[in-house]
């Protein structure tokens, strides 16, 4: 199953309940197995998706959704609300959408890290579904003014699935 999903995920095709789905399989391969090989297949993966944006670095820059006149932060941390809860709103007729992710969201991300003297790469999704990418851009020069030794460097992924993740 871990084997299946990872190579589904990492061609392209992965769903968002993927990644549940693999570290579930994972949790109850470990104490659930005589075999060793079992448990030394599954820590990585538990890792990995417990930990992924820790253990690298990773940082992102959230946009927001919109539903009923409400906009939250479509954060990876879920600080607003569950995923339940927004599986709950869509299975329930709810309708919701995305923003592009706001200029100052990527002005404040791109210059912390610069301030560090840590260079940016950002990678979007798909410009085909989103306008962020031309955002950033946008910003990137303009934040680049006053960091001259800076580098931004800006990747329209062209997609927008979960293998963008194993980018």
């Amino acid at each position: 199953w871990m084997s299946r999903l990872t190579k589904r995920i990492a061609s392209g095709g992965g769903r968002i309940e993927d990644v549940d789905l693999l570290k579930s399989v994972a949790d109850n391969i470990c104490g659930r197995t005589i075999c060793a090989l079992g448990e030394g297949a599954a820590w990585p993966v538990q890792s990995n998706v417990a930990k992924f944006r820790e253990e690298y670095n990773i940082d992102y820059v959230p946009m927001n959704i919109t539903y009923d006149d409400k906009e939250l932060k479509a954060s990876l941390d879920w600080e607003e609300y569950t995923a339940k809860e927004l599986y709950d709103l869509l299975r329930n007729g709810k309708k919701i959408k995305t923003t592009q992710v706001p200029m100052n969201v990527f002005e404040q991300v791109f210059k912390k890290y610069l301030d560090q003297g840590i260079d940016v790469l950002y990678i979007s999704c798909s410009s085909a579904l989103s306008g962020s990418v031309n955002i950033a851009r946008m910003i990137k020069d303009q934040v680049l003014e006053n960091y001259p030794d800076g580098k931004i460097n800006i990747v329209d992924s062209l997609i927008s699935c979960l293998g963008q993740g194993l980018m």
